[in-house]
């Protein structure tokens, strides 16, 4: 879905809101039995996915603590009660984001142009299979000093690992808010356009980035939620990072000539 506004409207003046909504999901109907597909990194302490009846067909199941939900959570997947601590499999999330979006401005005044785009992702999963290798092999640069407060320790994070939990560990949710370009253009006027080239119809300066920030609890443990390793789809296997480069931040100036 999508939304464009025009809020002002004026010959000298031009304000233009653009919004989008995108929201991917889907149901086992039927199946002969509940599985688990046998792929790369599908395993109970970093999660799995799991085909069931009535179920997402990208679920998430995993080794995971009860209480993490809070002091109520002490029921265990049969429906029996165990104690805060206890380690469980059960589902912890979906792979698949509950949705994505995009916000967008832009602002024209003359010759002058603003354009700034924001874009959101809200939930899914990823396995920061980089930073488990480096708590595995005792090498994070927070292994023995935790980098906030609340924060774990890399000892810490393998510690839980070896119990065998997920969330907290290497499998975490992928929110995330990204500033992804910034634009900022002027058209000289068409007079002097065409006292520089008679042939001209615009010459346009521009400057601007992409990729610029991240806002993410993801970037306390790994390099960037939106880069990822993705089976041949979001139902095989979790979506997982091991070593993989984060986006580029990029800046430019160009110049655009119309003729």
């Amino acid at each position: 879905m999508s939304l464009n506004l025009l809020p002002v409207q004026t010959p000298s003046f031009q304000w233009n809101v653009r919004t989008t909504f995108f929201k991917n999901s889907c149901k086992v109907q039927s199946t002969p039995s509940t599985f688990r597909p046998i792929s790369f990194f599908n395993f109970d302490q970093f999660g799995t996915t799991q085909i069931e009846k009535d179920s997402s067909c990208t679920q998430i199941w995993a080794n995971d603590s009860l209480g993490r939900l809070g002091p109520g959570d002490t029921k265990r997947p049969d429906g029996t009660t165990g104690v805060i601590g206890e380690v469980v499999n059960r589902k912890i999330g979906d792979n698949a984001p509950s949705w994505r979006g995009s916000f967008s401005n832009e602002f024209t005044f003359k010759g002058f142009k603003v354009y700034a785009l924001v874009e959101h992702q809200h939930g899914g999963i990823i396995t920061n299979f980089s930073r488990y290798t480096y708590d595995a092999f005792k090498v994070s640069s927070d292994q023995e000093v935790a980098k906030g407060s609340g924060l774990l320790t890399g000892t810490e994070r393998q510690t839980l690992a070896d119990n065998k939990t997920a969330l907290g560990t290497a499998t975490w949710v992928a929110t995330y808010t990204k500033l992804r370009e910034v634009t900022l253009s002027y058209d000289l006027p068409a007079s002097l356009s065409r006292k520089i080239w008679s042939g001209a119809r615009f010459i346009r300066f521009n400057v601007g980035g992409r990729n610029l920030i991240t806002w993410s609890k993801y970037n306390n443990v790994g390099y960037d939620p939106e880069v990822q390793q993705v089976a041949r789809s979001l139902a095989v296997e979790t979506t997982w990072e091991l070593w993989t480069y984060p986006a580029a931040r990029q800046f430019f100036a160009t110049i655009d000539l119309g003729f």
